[in-house]
């Protein structure tokens, strides 16, 4: 089965050739446009000023040493966490982190590869563009049995596990007790340990680490061979201007700087300005606020949700960590629904673009479920989940 979403987005595009006019309700969004506080918009003006002519002058990997450096810096300063410029690559996202980790990993003759679900899709892409031998560990009520985990492990000679947290879907963070289990089996069995964090550190019940997860990141060197992607970007919901960070073991760190010439280019001027923006003490508490007021909204929407399908044949995951969270059906199996037709059906009839639960689970025996972002406003959220939840889904079964 094919699990990219190019197919959906296809559809989207008709759509908008054929009626500009009409606005499309995107719930499973990524990017979503927000005010930003006077304050940030100020550093935002300055970033820009800043860059000014040279904001489209790119800066190669190898150029980034001075950028490292401030960002070493303050890690090892406020978190206590030492990295070295070889453990640290800077890349304008998170998508691009990933194919260059996987990219990375096959240049050093990785190739069984063991992905832990739900997880996004570009993962499971770039899996695919790099010929690498893929296999599933799948999630029983969002809990990994580390015995079971083992056993594939060394059964398909696994060379490599990637761990989406908090799990991309339902917005289920892992906790340090999980990264421990793991990191002790990766290290037992000679492989390497990814996580992609790169929706991670906006968790519910803490406002400690919004900057660095130092404990995950001090848990995950333990191991030595590791890479783990960070984007602080994601956590301010900054939409138009972002990069990514990737600390890892120097090997794997070397291979994505060599590659990133050819992957992307570089970074430009305002990325750079930017970085050097985020990474500092003076910022440190409008970012704080950023996040906490981001957290609010997203608590206070999951709580009208919640409340929104009492009733129905429907509830929402106990989402912990971050904005996406997937509401549920009770009954229906991912199995009995024909997941392609029930999409296309949602955005040609109703103008509503919704990914649902396949895209993330692969394979997975899980009930029907779509994903949505609870960073959006309310109003923009109940409408149309009202709307999915409201169709006569007898059309969409199996048969």
């Amino acid at each position: 089965m094919n699990y990219s979403v190019e197919w959906l987005f296809e559809e989207v595009y008709k759509l908008k050739q054929e009626k500009p006019e009409e606005k499309i309700h995107f719930i499973s969004d990524w990017d979503i446009e927000r005010e930003e506080s006077k304050e940030f918009n100020n550093v935002l003006a300055a970033v820009y000023n800043k860059a000014g002519e040279n904001s489209f002058k790119y800066n190669y990997s190898y150029e980034q040493f001075a950028i490292k450096e401030q960002i070493i810096g303050y890690a090892n300063k406020r978190y206590s966490l030492p990295i070295l410029q070889t453990e640290l690559s800077i890349t304008p996202s998170s998508t691009i982190s990933i194919f260059l980790i996987l990219s990375g990993l096959k240049e050093l003759g990785i190739k069984r590869i063991l992905v832990i679900t739900p997880t996004y899709f570009s993962v499971h892409d770039s899996l695919k563009k790099n010929n690498l031998n893929l296999f599933y560990f799948h999630l029983r009520d969002n809990k990994i049995s580390f015995t079971e985990l083992e056993r594939v492990i060394k059964e398909q000679f696994i060379e490599c596990i990637i761990l989406t947290d908090p799990l991309y879907s339902s917005g289920i963070e892992f906790s340090t007790e999980d990264y421990l289990a793991l990191t002790k089996i990766c290290q037992q069995n000679d492989i390497y340990f990814i996580v992609d964090y790169s929706l991670g550190g906006l968790y519910w019940d803490s406002d400690k680490d919004l900057i660095f997860n130092s404990s995950k990141i001090a848990i995950l060197k333990t191991n030595k061979k590791y890479a783990y992607i960070d984007s602080l970007p994601k956590r301010l919901l900054l939409n138009g201007i972002k990069f990514s960070l990737v600390i890892g073991d120097e090997n794997i760190i070397d291979q994505i700087d060599l590659l990133a010439e050819y992957v992307y280019g570089g970074l430009s001027s305002a990325q750079c300005y930017l970085i050097k923006e985020l990474y500092t003490f003076d910022n440190e508490l409008l970012i704080s606020r950023m996040c906490q007021d981001n957290l609010k909204n997203i608590k206070e929407n999951f709580n009208l949700v919640q409340s929104a399908l009492l009733g129905t044949d429907f509830i929402i995951s106990q989402t912990n960590s971050g904005f996406f969270s997937m509401i549920n059906h009770k009954y229906l199996k991912l199995s009995e629904i024909n997941t392609r037709n029930f999409a296309i059906s949602m955005l040609q009839d109703k103008n509503i673009l919704c990914l649902t639960k396949d895209r993330f689970s692969y394979y997975g025996s899980s009930n029907f479920g779509f994903r949505i972002n609870l960073s959006k406003r309310g109003d923009e959220l109940l409408f149309p989940i009202s709307q999915c939840i409201g169709v006569n889904y007898e059309r969409f079964q199996k048969r």
